[in-house]
């Protein structure tokens, strides 16, 4: 009977151990992990930058800024790369610094759930200016862009080159 007592208490522990376990881990499941400071930074930072280069241009650094497998597919179906190079070239010198829609953003929120990020922008101090949507991914190295709502589903490049909606 001993070695039954022995096998009870083992069991016990053994049992108690793994609700102990079960319970942590559906916890850690539920409880829903704020990212933290320094992801948020890198995550805006990367969607800044993104921005940025928009506004001056630069086609070279935007080529190691944007996952175009996934960035062409999410845009409006009739964009091409070579669509969105034309409307960059486009956006040359076409405002001042100070009235670039692309510049000068304050921060209106930052999402991130697991490998993918959202940053929404605005224009500051413009209180009825459109918001600006710049989606990324992580690919394992980085956080590299997925979509927009510039030349993605808002199409707000578009707009801004048509003439249709003012800037900022």
């Amino acid at each position: 009977m001993p070695e039954l007592f022995l096998m009870s208490k083992y069991f016990r522990s053994v049992a108690v151990g793994g609700l102990f376990l079960f319970a942590f881990g559906a916890c850690s499941a539920v409880v829903k992990r704020q990212p933290s400071p320094e992801l948020r930074a890198t995550v805006v930072s990367v969607a800044a930058n993104y921005l940025r280069q928009i506004s001056v241009g630069n086609l070279k650094n935007l080529n190691t800024l944007v996952l175009w497998a996934d960035y062409l597919p999410n845009a409006k179906p009739d964009l091409t790369k070579q669509g969105y190079i034309s409307a960059i070239q486009q956006l040359q010198h076409r405002w001042r610094v100070q009235d670039h829609p692309l510049l000068g953003l304050d921060i209106v929120s930052v999402e991130i759930e697991g490998e993918d990020a959202e940053v929404t922008l605005q224009k500051a101090k413009v209180a009825d200016a459109e918001q600006i949507i710049v989606k990324l991914a992580w690919n394992g190295s980085g956080w590299l862009v997925v979509d927009d709502s510039l030349f993605g589903k808002g199409k707000q490049i578009e707009q801004w080159l048509a003439g249709g909606t003012r800037a900022g």
